[in-house]
């Protein structure tokens, strides 16, 4: 969004009161007259070869950053798969069943072992807690910016928040005259278009939409992949504890048995629960996608409030906030 932002800002020039954008040819032909302006300054050229280049940038960072997250949902899926294997080991071990070497989750059966893949497991989340924490921090919290701009640059292109109606919440008398008059200068707004300069208002406005559109899709979908990894590896992880907590005490015949369950009880409580959190500013579980989702829309309201991109900053520097134009001068 950044580098179509840019490009659109290198092509068409946004002024009050012009209905059609100024093309970077007749922007240097107006500063110098005598300077002449080959082919490759022509506006459509020019602009698929920006439009070319700003793609490739946008996949290069978009996956470039998201290869080594990536990583991270590999990871989760071993702790995962480790738990459920070292989980019904366990079981297998209090039900006294026979060792099978053709059954994963029948070897290693004996209590020492079982302490001690245990411990390793423990190492394991440690580790990988401690490998992604700093990607988890800034894997979040771009992609809650990206998730809230998208909604707000959804809003604003299509109009929902130009009537001031929020879900019932916020009611202006005077809405189908402001809305008209915002839906006007949105279809003229060229900062925020990813089409042509010269497209048609209302095309360029369904394929403004469905490209914000989209950018939300997956940029919550990658949020939904992430937390539900780190989730199913931590639930996973947490089922151990529920085996021995139910039925532990009730299969321990002797004092070894008994010294084998003190000792998992040990090992679960120093590390209870067992969890991938991001240098435990936050845990990635499912109540973090709910706190995501809350989140989001505290800042999307917050958007909304102010409103950036519908600021004629000339009517703020003479204490005017927004274009008189748009919302009336009731003077």
């Amino acid at each position: 969004m950044i580098v179509n932002a840019f490009t659109r800002f290198f092509i068409a020039d946004i002024y009050k009161g012009t209905q059609n954008a100024m093309t970077l040819k007749e922007y240097i032909t107006r500063k110098n007259s005598n300077l002449t302006t080959p082919d490759v300054f022509d506006e459509q050229n020019l602009y698929i070869l920006l439009k070319v280049i700003g793609f490739a940038i946008m996949m290069y960072c978009m996956y470039g950053a998201r290869c080594f997250i990536i990583q991270f949902t590999f990871f989760c899926r071993v702790l995962r798969n480790a738990s459920f294997i070292w989980n019904e080991r366990f079981r297998n071990h209090l039900m006294k069943e026979n060792p099978n070497p053709d059954d994963q989750t029948r070897v290693r059966l004996d209590m020492m072992l079982l302490t001690q893949d245990h411990l390793i497991l423990v190492q394991l989340f440690k580790m990988t807690e401690s490998l992604f924490c700093v990607a988890l921090q800034w894997f979040y919290a771009f992609q809650v910016i990206t998730v809230t701009l998208a909604m707000y640059g959804f809003a604003l292109i299509t109009g929902v928040m130009s009537c001031q109606k929020f879900w019932g919440l916020v009611e202006d008398h005077n809405c189908s005259e402001t809305s008209d008059r915002l839906n006007d200068w949105g279809n003229n707004v060229e900062l925020y278009s990813f089409e042509r300069p010269n497209v048609d208002p209302s095309i360029r406005k369904v394929g403004d939409s469905l490209t914000y559109l989209l950018i939300f899709v997956q940029s919550f979908t990658t949020l939904f992949i992430i937390t539900h990894a780190g989730a199913a590896a931590h639930e996973e992880a947490m089922r151990g504890w529920q085996i021995l907590r139910r039925n532990s005490f009730m299969t321990a015949a002797n004092v070894f048995d008994r010294n084998f369950v003190h000792s998992l009880i040990i090992s679960f409580a120093r590390n209870n629960p067992m969890q991938i959190s991001a240098g435990g500013y936050f845990v990635v579980n499912k109540r973090l996608l709910i706190e995501i989702i809350l989140a989001t829309m505290v800042y999307f309201i917050t958007l909304l409030q102010f409103r950036p991109g519908q600021i004629n900053m000339t009517a703020m520097c003479n204490g005017k906030a927004l274009d008189s134009s748009l919302i009336g001068d009731d003077t």
